[in-house]
């Protein structure tokens, strides 16, 4: 088997792992949603949304996939709920411990 089929073969499975809800989101902020899929780690661009999900160049990535238009619309589904929770939590850790450092200042 060539080596560019391989290659292939590996993106469709990452693809169908992601458009089928297959993965994790380790972290995510208002620009990039970290997924993790079998082990492997996609920083995926979700700042404007579906329109522009792409793998984020300015983190590592394990590899590089393009997303059709098809593509990016099943994978949305599942990541802008994972990423949402992800990120509601964090926010919520954060002002948990503002208010407990007002809450120290307002006590003093």
């Amino acid at each position: 088997m060539d080596l560019q089929k391989q290659f292939k073969e590996l993106h469709d499975q990452f693809v169908q792992a992601l458009c089928q809800g297959d993965f994790e989101v380790a972290d995510a902020n208002r620009y990039v949603a970290k997924a993790i899929v079998d082990g492997y780690k996609f920083p995926l661009w979700v700042a404007n949304g579906k329109v522009s999900l792409s793998i984020y160049s300015g983190e590592e990535s394990d590899m590089n996939i393009a997303f059709s238009e098809a593509e990016k619309e099943c994978i949305w589904k599942h990541l802008d709920e994972k990423a949402f929770s992800v990120l509601k939590a964090k926010e919520r850790k954060e002002k948990e411990a503002l208010l407990k450092k007002l809450q120290t200042e307002l006590n003093q």
